[in-house]
């Protein structure tokens, strides 16, 4: 069990690459980011990634909720002044 928390936190920064890469895949468009997938999941895969949340804009959160159902865990971006757009997504790593 010494290695539970470990694994737990593992199984969380992949799920969380997981629904950042599938919404940026819905809202972006396809010439800016080609290559994303492979890039974040191979440095998940060699160790380089311990932990990583996601945050997304209006639109990124919707799709989130209805790709992942209401209690999806991820931050949600907000601005008074306008400065989220609504397709805006954050890695936190």
């Amino acid at each position: 069990m010494s290695d539970a928390g470990e694994v737990a936190k593992r199984w969380l920064t992949r799920l969380a690459l997981r629904q950042f890469l599938e919404i940026v895949d819905d809202i972006a468009l396809a010439d800016h980011w080609n290559y994303r997938r492979a890039f974040w999941m191979t440095y998940y895969e060699k160790g380089a990634i311990q932990e990583a949340w996601v945050a997304f804009g209006p639109l990124g959160a919707e799709r989130a909720r209805k790709r992942f159902g209401p209690h999806a865990g991820f931050g949600k971006l907000v601005s008074s002044h306008k400065i989220v757009g609504a397709g805006h997504a954050v890695l936190f790593l």
